[in-house]
């Protein structure tokens, strides 16, 4: 009996059309599992247990690989929670200068200091960027709508307060804009919100949006949250303003990983379903079909997954630079 683990990730065939290319192998979507030889098997009388002992390796492969991830998603939120209340402290003496300067203190040392296996946390692992230090791009839902695309925001007084119109192109499919008295701004690109200093008059970036790589959550860099607080640490209205931003940074990144993490749980408890009935089929021929039963079912789950990460890339011509 043969039983094979792909690691291809199907590709839909519209996609093969545009030539977009094919995205890195992400590993927390590798798929799928080749069933017709062994459903062809499982009734021979005669079969061997060396192509399950096969699979069984390659799921252990991918359960460490998996457990890797998970301990990474969580070292992450745990960071991200003690940043959060480093931020609430500062919010709570806003005028108290030498609080403050303690506060930021701790908040530089933790960005500074926390890693996992030798990368950085809190410095951004994303590789989103903008031209313009001014407007941050933040993903908040891995994968976001990758691309590059052209950010204008026009600030005007209006009612005695500033509203903000925003528009963005990807030229020439994507377009979008919308109206808001608040940054950040949410939906003007799916997956991302835009963080931009709230004044009058014209600004511009370009923008490019990247998911993660080795099935890590974009988290932000919270360096440059850093600095605006301590620019603005003289001023105890401004520096509420921008701890307040910057715990709306780390809420939703907190949201983000979680659910990264809840993915990444669930995919192990199919793996360990697999193992466990391939470890009885090895032992117990008559248990092949329960094998076989197992490993499908972990097939259809990463299939769902590998279609949810492609039909990002449908909206956008410029995906063809970041997938090649």
């Amino acid at each position: 009996m043969s039983l094979r683990i792909s690691n291809a990730i199907s590709v839909p065939q519209h996609l093969e059309n545009r030539k977009l290319g094919k995205p890195k192998q992400s590993t927390a979507a590798t798929a799928g599992v080749s069933l017709e030889k062994a459903r062809k098997s499982a009734s021979s009388p005669s079969r061997s247990s060396d192509p399950l002992r096969f699979e069984l390796t390659n799921l252990n492969e991918q359960s460490i690989s998996l457990q890797k991830r998970i301990s990474s998603h969580q070292t992450t939120l745990s960071t991200l929670e003690d940043l959060a209340s480093k931020v609430d402290e500062l919010q709570t003496k806003p005028a108290d200068s030498s609080a403050v300067q303690n506060g930021l203190q701790e908040m530089e040392n933790l960005i500074d200091t926390s890693e996992f296996e030798g990368r950085s946390l809190l410095k951004g692992s994303g590789k989103s960027s903008s031209s313009n230090p001014d407007i941050e791009p933040v993903v908040v839902k891995d994968p976001p709508q990758i691309g590059k695309y052209k950010l204008s925001i026009l600030g005007k007084v209006s009612n005695d307060s500033l509203q903000f119109r925003i528009e963005v192109a990807d030229e020439p499919e994507f377009k979008k804009s919308m109206v808001t008295a608040l940054s950040p701004a949410t939906g003007i690109i799916e997956g991302v919100e835009v963080y931009f200093e709230e004044k009058e008059g014209t600004q511009e970036a370009e923008l490019e949006i990247r998911s993660a790589e080795e099935g890590d959550f974009p988290v932000p860099d919270f360096q440059k949250s850093l600095e605006n607080l301590k620019d603005s640490r003289e001023v105890p209205e401004q520096l509420q303003r921008e701890a307040e931003q910057t715990k709306r940074k780390i809420e939703t990144t907190i949201d983000g990983v979680s659910q990264g993490l809840d993915q990444e749980i669930s995919r192990f408890q199919n793996i360990s379903n697999a193992q466990e009935n391939i470890r009885a089929a090895v032992s117990e021929p008559r248990s092949v079909n329960s094998a076989i039963q197992a490993l499908e079912s972990l097939n259809t789950e990463i299939v769902k997954q590998s279609s949810n990460l492609v039909n990002l890339f449908n909206s956008s011509d410029t995906a063809k630079d970041l997938l090649e």
